[in-house]
């Protein structure tokens, strides 16, 4: 069907939605109950069944009679509340339940995973190790099944369930029917399962301390980062998932057989095509790989678009050019209209913000933009967004590659000083790892594009700011990749304001420096300890400079090969 506020050049496609996960054929959002009135309402209402029966056989819970749960625990009691988890073309897969958040747990329930720099870093070190060490070193992922189920709470938790989600040979077969009070169930929940706020950071621990038995470490420094203190292993972990670098099938196996030990099962894909939702295309050979996230653009797209197809654009944002020959050049201002209840409806960019971060860094400025002003969204942000959604109907794919190299962090720095309203700078960045004694680029590790939180009383405060941010996020990037065995020598940044430079090296003290924000001469005092170098490139070589604002297409299309390779 066509929505109303969709754009003129944009005409209604019935199978849009097709491909796409989490949505019915309408394409609204897939709930528990549109499921169970679809055409697999059969098989939904089985898989109730299944999981009820997979909680109670693994001992993870357990039902009781209401007489049985502590007086003091009744305001604890939850309920269960099911969520459809995915759908492929129609026919169901699999599905997660959910328990709404009525627990006041008292104890920790955040846990650690490996941050989006560590694994790309990971990553990269795999093809680098070949290279550098000259081994057969290789990447595979694992992954421990009902992780959430094989962990002791430290308390009882208790959870009510309605008899419409559990099946009549359920209760038959368990001898439930004893148990029922006002058409529900109670259950006491004996071992972390989904959706308890602490099933997270007991889980983690618990498997963190079992790793440690078997000489699996996790860095001091680096969280989810992990090696084994004789064979050199690898490996990240987010959650249950781990990205593992080894070189020989023996340590990859110790490493199975250490997590089946605690009494998880592991699922080994030795391939190592897939992690966290990125696919991975190895090149053992040419000591290359390529990342990508197939089909993740197009599933987003028909969420947000259903039935429209888009007919494209050359790049994600439109391009104003500034006004020459004009004494005052005036702060941009966005003085459009607010943008209507319905057309709110397509400022939803979180999804695709997660893409540029991950996978797509041509996105981020434009995702950037349209996230600062989506609290309040005019009819400009509405413009803004469907010329991303355009860009991306007809650029759903990106590819990274990342070539083997000598692993030494390098850094472009720039900042556009107070080019969005309200006196906004913005600061720029782009971090990659290449060889010591060349030029040459890489892969993406990191990329920046945000405001500057201070207003900046010049250019040269804007561009040294800049420095400033770029310095911070590499003191951790160092971190990670001295984890990683390539311990850094002094980080070179690249900057094209000679200002910003000077009183970055201590070369210059310019008068009015003295009004800039105190914290920015963190970077003067890192490059003392040596830790940076602040060097000066003039602007067309600033590879930062992209993301610092929106260009004009054909100098968009000639920069966006920079940062695929």
């Amino acid at each position: 069907s066509t929505h109303t506020h969709a754009p003129p050049n944009a005409i209604p496609h019935a199978n849009a939605t097709q491909t796409t996960l989490n949505l019915n054929p309408d394409g609204s959002p897939l709930t528990y109950r549109s499921t169970h009135k679809g055409p697999n309402s059969s098989e939904w209402r089985r898989m109730d069944g299944d999981e009820i029966a997979r909680l109670i056989d693994s001992g993870t819970m357990s039902a009781i009679a209401r007489s049985d749960c502590p007086q003091n625990r009744f305001p604890d009691i939850t309920y269960y509340n099911p969520k459809p988890k995915e759908k492929y073309n129609a026919v169901t897969d699999q599905i997660t339940r959910r328990i709404r958040d009525r627990i006041n747990y008292p104890g920790e329930v955040s846990a650690a995973t490996a941050d989006l720099f560590t694994v790309r870093a990971f990553l990269h070190s795999v093809i680098s190790d070949r290279h550098n060490l000259h081994s057969d070193t290789r990447f595979a992922t694992l992954d421990i099944v009902d992780f959430f189920l094989g962990t002791p709470l430290d308390r009882p938790e208790f959870v009510s369930i309605p008899l419409k989600f559990i099946p009549i040979n359920i209760l038959d077969k368990y001898d439930l029917h004893g148990f029922i009070r006002n058409d529900t169930i109670l259950f006491r929940v004996d071992k972390c399962m989904y959706g308890l706020p602490q099933a997270a950071y007991l889980s983690n621990k618990h498997l963190v301390s079992h790793l440690a038995l078997a000489n699996y470490i996790q860095d001091p420094n680096v969280p989810c980062l992990f090696t084994h203190s004789t064979s050199g292993l690898q490996f990240t972990l987010i959650v249950d998932d781990f990205g593992v670098k080894y070189s020989s099938a023996a340590d990859l196996n110790h490493l199975v057989e250490a997590i089946k030990g605690g009494g998880w099962k592991c699922k080994v894909f030795v391939e190592g095509s897939e992690y966290i939702g990125i696919k991975l295309t190895w090149d053992y050979v040419s000591n290359t790989l390529d990342t990508e996230m197939p089909h993740y653009v197009e599933k987003g797209l028909a969420r947000f678009t259903p039935g429209i197809v888009l007919k494209g654009s050359p790049s994600p944002a439109l391009y104003v050019p500034p006004k020459f020959n004009q004494p005052i050049q005036y702060e941009t201002s966005d003085n459009s209209p607010p943008a209507s209840d319905s057309e709110k409806l397509w400022i939803q960019q979180g999804y695709f913000l997660y893409y540029a971060r991950v996978q797509n860094p041509l996105i981020l400025p434009a995702c950037n933009d349209i996230s600062a002003t989506q609290a309040n969204p005019t009819k400009n942000t509405v413009t803004a967004t469907w010329r991303l959604l355009n860009y991306l109907a007809t650029h759903p794919k990106h590819v990274t590659r990342y070539t083997a190299c000598d692993m030494i962090l390098k850094i472009h720095s720039d900042a556009s000083y107070q080019s969005r309203p309200g006196s906004i700078s913005i600061a720029g960045g782009w971090h990659y790892c290449g060889n010591a004694n060349d030029d040459s680029t890489n892969g993406t590790l990191h990329s920046i594009s945000s405001r500057i939180p201070t207003v900046c009383g010049s250019v040269s405060e804007a561009e040294y700011a800049a420095l400033y941010i770029n310095g911070t996020t590499a003191a951790w990037e160092r971190t990670v990749l001295a984890a990683l065995r390539y311990p850094q020598p002094p980080t070179t940044i690249v900057t094209d304001n000679q200002c910003a430079e000077g009183i970055a090296t201590g070369r210059l003290t310019a008068k009015k420096s003295k009004a800039i924000a105190m914290r920015y001469h963190w970077i003067r005092d890192r490059v003392r300890l040596g830790e940076f170098l602040i060097t000066w490139l003039p602007g067309p070589l600033n590879l930062a400079d992209f993301f610092t604002k929106h260009l004009p297409v054909q100098e968009f299309e000639q920069c966006s090969a920079r940062y695929s390779h």
